[in-house]
């Protein structure tokens, strides 16, 4: 069953997304860029939940079904735009590259380590890497741990070690690399190796949510902590998606970017009857609207 909080998450990931491609002057067009790591988060956190919630009903991970039932979400409609451009671009539709490598790296999902068609796209080559290798992973854990209840015990660790090392590779890549450019900001931006661990966040607190709820209920119960975790998440996202030092904001911005959202990801799952009355009407219409958009936002993405 899909969650309505999870969907207007979505949808305000897409909408800050869509602010830092319009071009048009807005509050968050500067800072609309980091609605993609709000989408990694997400991403983490729904895909394993799919995978875990699988082994807990049926002591297995089939991974062929999984590959299957993603490729069929992500792969008809992103095809189509690649067709549609190649047209565009055949009857003279100037701004895109018409390069046999341009379109093979977005075929095979490598445009993120070299240039595609379009400025997007490389996220996509991203959550692709991460689905391939995240359902790969659990599947050595269930091998290793045979009949095991929780055999992600380890997910932790792993998270804790990505995080550790990402961040490093981000710093060697930007000090071997101050000016390398493709059509965004830089290699390090789009690059798997070196934004994994945003993803893999998503993939730890979905762990917990599914193998050890009682430590997130116990943890948010008191609205002390709701509001000092959300506090904390609101003050790292504005900070960090407005550092003024490349090398800050494209290394330890990244950690500080998936640690908020992975905060306001809790709350948004773990608090409930905030308002009251008009005012939780009102909310719950609007955020009805919000979650219809959120629910297509992949296709508005593209």
């Amino acid at each position: 069953m899909r969650n309505k909080r999870l969907d207007v998450l979505r949808f305000v990931a897409v909408a800050l997304v869509i602010s830092a491609h319009s071009g048009f002057p807005s509050i968050t067009h500067n800072i609309g860029w980091v609605g993609v790591d709000l989408f990694f988060v997400l991403s983490g956190f729904l895909i394993s939940g799919l995978l875990y919630s699988e082994y807990k009903a049926t002591e297995s991970i089939d991974f062929k079904r999984f590959f299957v039932r993603r490729g069929l979400k992500i792969y008809p409609a992103f095809y189509v735009l690649i067709a549609v451009t190649g047209v565009a671009s055949a009857v003279g539709w100037t701004g895109i590259p018409t390069g046999t490598g341009n379109y093979f790296r977005e075929v095979v999902f490598l445009q993120n380590y070299g240039p595609g068609l379009w400025d997007h796209t490389w996220s996509l080559a991203v959550e692709e890497h991460f689905y391939i290798g995240l359902a790969l992973l659990l599947m050595v854990m269930v091998r290793l741990s045979p009949g095991d209840a929780n055999p992600f015990r380890k997910v932790p660790v792993i998270c804790a070690s990505l995080g550790g090392g990402c961040l490093v590779l981000r710093g060697v890549t930007l000090w071997l690399y101050p000016n390398a450019h493709w059509r965004i900001p830089h290699p390090v931006y789009s690059m798997t190796h070196t934004r994994m661990d945003s993803l893999f966040f998503g993939v730890f607190l979905g762990y917990l949510y599914h193998f050890q709820p009682k430590i997130i209920g116990d943890f948010f119960r008191s609205r002390g902590i709701r509001v000092t975790v959300g506090v904390l998440s609101v003050a790292l996202l504005l900070i960090c998606a407005n550092l003024k030092s490349r090398f800050y904001e494209l290394s330890f911005g990244f950690t500080g970017l998936y640690l908020g959202f992975g905060g306001l990801l809790m709350l948004s799952l773990e608090s409930r009857n905030v308002l009251r009355g008009g005012a939780a009407r009102c909310v719950e219409w609007l955020g009805s609207g919000c979650a219809y958009v959120g629910r297509r936002s992949y296709s508005i993405y593209l």
